[in-house]
């Protein structure tokens, strides 16, 4: 009797609320939390989970065009007091959703042994799957209603599979993306070349002797043929025969690659002792520019009694503008006070 009393709870399989929800971008769900809600409301004259979702779906509706006016407003440039507001509300909002969800496990708890059934709802696994592992208690406690029977249990070990199967997919994700990035790095392509260049054989040069001759004269004659720029190179090649009787055609290649090397470091070091002699010079001629501009800047300058003399008109004659003159003296002379005073400078003598 208990039993029948019972109101038929929802009883939609967790997987389609799963697929509903994404399918609509989660408004499928927010209505189905409410219709869960509204089904422990029946059970339960003391629930609270409807108006725990309604504060969660305030804050939600007020998260949204609050930060849109953040992003947009201040030319792009969130606001400090705007963003603290919408991480509030966002807090709050799992806040409120947490209650409800674990407000309706505490009901199923307290009401179902009256009519006759235990629920044992984990709260770890409430915690990490709300609404999906609350629909898979529903749906076993609406086939218990219809049957009777309560095998199968409700649906929680594969809740904690899919967790890890998810995480698992996440982390092969993130490896595969890490060794994109790794073979994408410029050192990673170079010492890729590198080692393929160094399992490569080198290539041979066309005037290499053949490996049949094994004399001196052989490789005079080869060597011969080239030009008289690579006299150098023709040394090594001579020595790498005198050397190796075999003539290993491998090993008078990296003698010639080495002459080479050589060669070009040569050029490179006396390119460079070029390049220090023209800054050296340049830098004298800077200075030299310098310090004859300096000189120019004293030769054009008034002298002291020049200057003093320029000055004498701005005081009274006589007597009256002994003291305007003394001050002119003063500010002229200002650092050029001497006992034996140069040429110009006469008004300066100690």
């Amino acid at each position: 009797m208990a039993r029948a009393l019972l109101p038929r709870p929802p009883s939609l399989h967790w997987a389609l609320v799963l697929l509903f929800t994404l399918l609509s971008c989660g408004i499928f769900g927010w209505v189905w939390y409410f219709i869960q809600a509204s089904w422990v409301k029946k059970i339960d004259r003391g629930s609270n989970a409807t108006v725990y979702l309604v504060c969660a779906l305030v804050g939600m509706l007020l998260i949204v065009p609050l930060g849109i006016v953040n992003a947009v407003a201040n030319n792009g440039q969130p606001r400090l007091g705007t963003s603290i507001a919408v991480l509030l509300l966002e807090l709050a909002m799992v806040v409120f959703l947490y209650s409800a969800f674990f407000s309706m496990a505490a009901s199923l708890r307290d009401k179902m042994p009256k009519h006759g059934v235990r629920m044992h709802i984990g709260g770890i696994t409430l915690f990490f799957f709300t609404a999906l592992y609350l629909q898979g208690q529903l749906s076993w406690l609406a086939h218990w209603k219809d049957t009777g029977q309560k095998a199968p249990l409700p649906p929680k070990g594969v809740f904690w599979g899919l967790f890890v199967a998810l995480w698992g997919l996440i982390l092969v994700g993130l490896i595969f993306v890490a060794a994109l990035i790794g073979i994408s790095l410029p050192g990673f392509k170079k010492t890729q070349d590198n080692s393929q260049s160094t399992m490569q054989p080198a290539a041979l040069p066309q005037d290499v002797l053949p490996a049949t001759s094994p004399s001196v004269a052989d490789a005079a004659a080869v060597t011969g043929m080239a030009t008289s720029s690579d006299a150098p190179t023709q040394a090594a090649d001579a020595a790498a025969v005198n050397q190796y009787p075999g003539n290993d055609s491998v090993e008078l290649a990296q003698q010639r690659a080495q002459a080479e090397i050589e060669q070009q470091r040569e050029a490179l070091q006396l390119e460079r002792d070029r390049l220090d002699e023209q800054r050296r010079q340049m830098e004298e001629r800077e200075q030299q520019h310098a310090e004859a501009a300096r000189q120019r800047e004293v030769e054009q300058q008034p002298t002291a009694d020049e200057q003093y003399e320029n000055r004498r008109s701005e005081c009274s004659t006589g007597f009256l503008g002994s003291a305007c003159r003394n001050r002119i003296r003063m500010e002229v002379c200002e650092g050029h006070w001497s006992s034996n005073p140069p040429p110009g400078y006469q008004n300066c003598r100690r």
